[in-house]
């Protein structure tokens, strides 16, 4: 069986995608967000500015977790440890 190999310009790639799309999500959130808040909803509105917050937290959260990944696959265990502490500083952030 052959095994997957991932490059360090994939992940760069994968996380390069990632951050476009959490930027892009939490933009669309703010944009019905505020169409909602112009059409005067405002509680729906502000679900939805939650919502691009949300994703503008997650954002850097699942980039970390993806660094993570391509260290552990590239043998940089080092730096695994080092992300995945990063990683659960930010989601103990979250949490509290």
């Amino acid at each position: 069986m052959k095994t997957a190999v991932v490059t360090e310009r994939e992940v760069g790639r994968l996380i390069q995608r990632t951050l476009q799309i959490g930027v892009w999500l939490a933009l669309a959130c703010f944009a019905v967000g505020l169409a909602l808040r112009l059409l005067a909803h405002p509680a729906a509105a502000g679900n939805w500015f939650l919502a691009g917050v949300v994703a503008l937290i997650l954002t850097p959260v699942a980039r970390v977790a993806m660094l993570a990944f391509g260290y552990w696959r590239a043998k940089e265990y080092a730096f695994t440890l080092a992300a995945l502490v990063v990683l659960s500083l930010l989601l103990i952030a979250v949490l509290l």
